[in-house]
């Protein structure tokens, strides 16, 4: 449901609010989209699926272009960085030295 609240949020931002049944009809199709195996995370598939779907519900075309791009940035793209930083400092940080000293390496290798 949060999901789907930043969507909204999303098209607030833009200037235009969506209905709530319609958010969570396309809120919807785009979760089973995005289940689909053929890309990952259903990536073109869900946003060239939801913004005509929008436009069908009465918003317009910039709208629900930026609304459901903005949305993706956030839902899709936006963990990709958060999660490299923190693979990043499992595998060189502090975390690293303890995992070595309870294998029974030497810590200073």
């Amino acid at each position: 449901m949060l999901d789907a609240a930043a969507l909204g949020v999303v098209f607030v931002a833009f200037g235009h609010p969506v209905p709530f049944a319609a958010l969570l009809t396309e809120y919807g199709l785009g979760s089973i989209l995005a289940t689909l195996p053929l890309t990952p995370g259903g990536l073109h598939i869900v946003e060239g699926v939801m913004v005509p779907a929008f436009i069908a519900f009465g918003v317009p075309a910039t709208a629900a272009l930026l609304g459901v791009i903005g949305w993706r940035l956030i839902e899709y793209w936006l963990p990709l960085p958060v999660a490299v930083l923190s693979y990043g400092s499992l595998r060189l940080g502090p975390l690293r030295t303890r995992r070595r000293c309870a294998a029974g390496e030497p810590a200073g290798r």
